[in-house]
């Protein structure tokens, strides 16, 4: 077995002071809820217009039936998901911001910030598949269906 490893003098701490300032819930949703709404999005978006414009080997110049109702409808609510994982990671990330005194080099160091970390991530991740699914519902707009 190896001895205890020489410390530098310097205590380092729990890894995640700031685990009590935000539940694993809001990281979670912030880190999943986005990308999730998005791949939905994407998914129902396709099957519905691609069942009414190509129902046989050829494509129609106009959908069979009425794809807008459907197609709005899971944009808005992907849209509403989004913007709320959002507003979930940027509360978790300003609850946690100041959960290690230093900058980056301090984190690699010492190890600690882990719940900012997962804020971070969330708050990214959040925003880029948000702006995913803006960019599809502008495409939506500008686009024909068919």
């Amino acid at each position: 077995m190896a001895g205890p490893i020489p410390s530098s003098g310097e205590s380092a701490g729990h890894p995640a002071p700031a685990r009590d300032e935000v539940g694993v819930l809001p990281l979670l949703y912030g880190l999943l809820a986005a990308p999730a709404a998005a791949a939905l999005e994407t998914l129902i978006g396709m099957g519905v217009v691609g069942r009414a414009c190509l129902p046989t080997d050829h494509p129609l110049a106009a959908p069979r039936f009425s794809t807008e109702p459907i197609v709005w409808t899971v944009h808005l609510v992907a849209l509403i998901v989004g913007v709320a994982a959002v507003l979930v990671s940027l509360r978790a990330w300003r609850r946690t911001r100041h959960e290690h005194e230093g900058g980056r080099g301090a984190m690699v160091e010492i190890g600690e910030g882990r719940t900012r970390f997962l804020a971070m991530v969330a708050l990214l991740t959040s925003v880029g598949f948000t702006g995913l699914i803006v960019f599809n519902t502008v495409g939506l707009v500008t686009l024909a269906p068919c």
